[in-house]
C-alpha cells in the first residue's frame, strides 16, 4: 500500500482532497488526489494533482508559493523590531511574529501579515 505522510504532505505544500482527507493508506492501482495548501499553486510540470498507487510506491505532487514575503533587515531595522524565530519567507495572509529591539516598546501589536509579496511590519518606539 502507498502511505501519505503528515511531513510529506507539508514538505510538498499539498494535502489531501476533501474526499480522501481522512485517508493515510492506499490500495495499489488507486488515484490519490491532492490540491494545493492555501495560498500555494501547482508546481509539477504536468500541472496535475493527482499520483497513482503503484507497488514501487508513488510520487507526491508538489505546489509552490505564487507570492512570498521575504523579510529584510532594512523593513526590521526601520521599524526597531527583532523577528521571532528563524524562518524569513513566509506565504500570502501567513502572519509574522516580531519583537522590540532592546530599549524599545510596542506601539502598534507585534505581528506583522504577508499580503501580494509585502510585509506590514509593526513599530517600536524608542524607550
Amino acid at each position: 500500500p502507498c502511505h501519505v505522510t503528515k511531513e510529506k504532505l507539508e514538505e510538498h505544500f499539498v494535502e489531501l482532497s476533501p474526499k480522501q482527507r481522512d485517508k493515510t493508506a492506499f490500495k495499489e492501482g488507486e488515484t490519490i488526489v491532492f490540491t494545493c495548501k492555501s495560498g500555494f499553486r501547482v508546481l509539477t510540470t504536468s500541472g496535475s494533482l493527482t499520483a497513482n498507487c503503484t507497488k514501487a510506491g508513488f510520487i507526491y505532487p508538489t505546489c509552490t508559493n505564487p507570492n512570498p514575503c521575504r523579510i529584510s533587515q532594512e523593513g526590521i531595522d526601520l521599524h526597531n523590531l527583532e523577528l521571532v524565530g528563524e524562518v524569513s519567507v513566509f506565504r500570502q495572509g501567513e502572519t509574522i511574529k516580531f519583537k522590540c529591539k532592546s530599549g524599545y516598546f510596542e506601539n502598534t501589536p507585534l505581528t506583522g501579515t504577508c499580503k501580494n509579496s509585502i510585509i506590514s511590519y509593526p513599530t517600536c518606539m524608542p524607550g
